[in-house]
Parts: C-alpha cells; sequence; structure tokens
C-alpha cells in the first residue's frame, strides 16, 4: 500500500498543477483593426483581448474577427496562464494622442457607445465592471474623456450567443452577460474552464 502512497500524491499534485492551464501562455498576439488578439500555444484558437479606439467619436464599430493568423476566433476576453483573467476593454490608442484618463482631471465628459460585431464562432465573452475611461486633449488643450459603453451584435448563425437590443445572453440559459444599458458591463461570474487544445 505503501509503495502506491507516493505515486499517487505526485500524479494528484500533477494534475492539480496542469488542470488550470488554460492554452494561453506563449505570448504570441496579433493586432488586426485595433483590435488585440491573444493566441493559443496551439496555435488553433483565439480571444480577443481588447480594442485600441483612435479617439475618433465616428470610429465606434468594433469587428471582432473570425480568424488570426489561421487560429479561430472563439472568445471576446478570456484567460492566460494558469487562468488568469483578461477581460475585453477599450482602451484609447497612445498612438492617436490618447492616454488614459482618470476622471478628477475630466474638463468635459461624455458616454460613447461602441458596437461590438460578433462572429458565429464566438463561444464566450468575457467583461468587467468598469474599466478605463478614454482621453484626449482637444485644439484648446482642454481634457474631454469619454466613457465607454458596449453595444453587442452577435451574427443571428452564432448557437452560442445572442443580442437583443444590444444586451448580450448566453444562449443554453439565457443568462445575461452584458446589459447595454449600463455604461459597466455586468461582472462575469464563469470560472475559467481549461483549454481543448
Amino acid at each position: 500500500m505503501k509503495k502506491y502512497l507516493l505515486p499517487a500524491l505526485l500524479l494528484l499534485c500533477l494534475s492539480a498543477l496542469l488542470g488550470g492551464c488554460t492554452g494561453y501562455s506563449n505570448g504570441r498576439s496579433a493586432d488586426v483593426d485595433g483590435v488585440h488578439y491573444r493566441i493559443s500555444d496551439s496555435g488553433a484558437r483565439a480571444y480577443a483581448v481588447c480594442y485600441y479606439w483612435d479617439l475618433d467619436p465616428d470610429h465606434t464599430d468594433i469587428y471582432i474577427a473570425d480568424k488570426v493568423e489561421g487560429a479561430e476566433v472563439d472568445r471576446v476576453g478570456g484567460y492566460f496562464g494558469t487562468g488568469v483573467p483578461e477581460p475585453f476593454l477599450v482602451y484609447d490608442d497612445p498612438a492617436a494622442g490618447g492616454r488614459q484618463a482618470r476622471e478628477a482631471e475630466a474638463q468635459t465628459a461624455q458616454e460613447i457607445v461602441f458596437t461590438v460585431h460578433l462572429g458565429k464562432n464566438i463561444r464566450d465573452v468575457i467583461l468587467t465592471a468598469g474599466g478605463p475611461s478614454l482621453g484626449k486633449a482637444d485644439a484648446q488643450g482642454e481634457m474631454r474623456f469619454y466613457f465607454p459603453r458596449l453595444w453587442f451584435e452577435a451574427d443571428p448563425e452564432n448557437s452560442s450567443l445572442r443580442s437583443e437590443n444590444g444586451a448580450l445572453y448566453r444562449t443554453r440559459d439565457n443568462a445575461l452577460i452584458h446589459n447595454s444599458d449600463q455604461v459597466n458591463p455586468v461582472p462575469e461570474t464563469a470560472a475559467p474552464t481549461a483549454s481543448t487544445d
């Protein structure tokens, strides 16, 4: 009996360590149309990490690609390493002269709605309550801040998610993932799942 105890304990420890791996640990990524994607270790799957907004109020449509570098994009937001959450966020693009804003510095502030277009392959969306405000100085040097609100449009062929009036629901249980009436999304409560790559 004792000779099986040590191998059993080692096997138990090894499965506990590997059980939390997500398949996203290599740091491979890609940028397409302002959206930053993380690509799985196997190169088969990817998820959208964030959108870098160019600070143009007319550029508020976010299109999530079906594939990047041959990897199928199946999530918006995700988990990397041993299960560290990486929710989808909108950031101001430093190349466009933006900087992450603090509300205390705001001289002019307004809400801005981003429409996130989801393809038929997206099976999950990971969001967080809150997120950065976006800011830039106008021609007179006054800081203008934007508070992003996400509006979702899911492809009608998507079997995992559906959208209604900008709100996003999981199809299998009709659970609300995001309420479009709120500036900040409803917190995601699902635990990370291990990769099937």
